[in-house]
């Protein structure tokens, strides 16, 4: 059995047409059809049934697609690791789906250390995440599914606090039930993102719907409007670094109990490649100790 083999082998199951698949894989037509007859006596089964001049991937083919699929997989994980061993610049695609205002003095602590690894981050929505196949990492603060997954990190927990000016007749509350706050002017973030699915459950649970006066697409805007005091935000406690503003006051939300938890992601069926795993392991050390 040979690797072009099931390569080709790959092609067909995907269209179930001989022909096209021989036009996509520039060979000819009884070439190809020899092959897959060939495959099928080294593997003494079936691959399809053969339905008129159709063919049909039946069980036995799925069941070979699916260990063909990891083989070509595996492949690309030993490319990368052995490319990035050779290469003196290698590059760490980071997919946010939150922010992290910190993470900027991450990247040049790391930098410092491992100043032949390059980053390339991009923020969700743009252009550069329509495919996210070639993404290593993603930052999100969206809640785990179920189970504690095994293709991620808890990275930093905080609390969602109250953001307001300092001329804000709320600033100088110790502390405050979100349900106070209900006839508020409140400042989001664009619909869409997870601290606005955040923001709404929390205000959902405290029993009112908010008026959202101000929306905007950045947390620096975010904090400029909340310093102008157009209204009130619920934001992280730290991530976003709003603690270092000293126009800004944030009362901590007594009830109900409002988290945000930081994930760490990657693919479950990919191979961390050693500068991932170098910046897997220096993430979460930064983390622990400087936040």
């Amino acid at each position: 059995m040979e690797w072009s083999q099931l390569i080709q082998f790959k092609k067909v199951a995907e269209l179930e047409h001989i022909t096209q698949a021989s036009i996509q894989l520039r060979i000819a037509q009884p070439a190809l059809s020899k092959t897959i007859r060939k495959l099928e006596e080294e593997l003494g089964v079936l691959l399809f049934d053969r339905v008129k001049k159709s063919i049909v991937l039946n069980e036995n083919g799925k069941i070979v697609y699916q260990y063909v699929c990891r083989i070509e997989q595996a492949m690309r994980d030993m490319r990368k690791v052995c490319a990035d061993v050779q290469d003196l610049h290698i590059q760490i695609s980071v997919l946010f789906e939150t922010t992290l205002g910190f993470f900027p003095r991450l990247i040049q602590s790391f930098h410092q250390q491992y100043p032949h690894i390059y980053f390339n981050l991009c923020m969700a929505g743009s252009r550069a995440t329509s495919d996210n196949s070639s993404v290593d990492f993603v930052l999100t603060a969206s809640p785990m599914l179920g189970k504690e997954e095994e293709n991620a990190v808890i990275i930093m927990e905080e609390a969602l606090v109250l953001a307001v000016s300092k001329n804000h007749h709320l600033s100088k509350r110790p502390h405050i039930a979100l349900k106070e706050a209900a006839r508020k002017h409140f400042i989001t973030l664009s619909e869409g993102t997870q601290l606005y699915q955040s923001f709404l459950s929390y205000c959902q649970a405290a029993g009112f719907q908010p008026n959202i006066y101000l929306s905007c697409n950045d947390y620096l805007t975010m904090e400029a409007l909340i310093e102008s005091n157009f209204g009130a935000a619920m934001v992280p406690e730290q991530s976003w670094g709003y603690q270092n503003n000293p126009n800004l006051n944030l009362i901590p939300i007594s009830e109900p109990n409002c988290r945000n938890t930081i994930r760490l992601c990657w693919k479950n069926d990919t191979l961390l490649s050693p500068a991932c795993r170098l910046f897997q392991e220096y993430i979460i050390h930064y983390c622990s100790e400087n936040l």
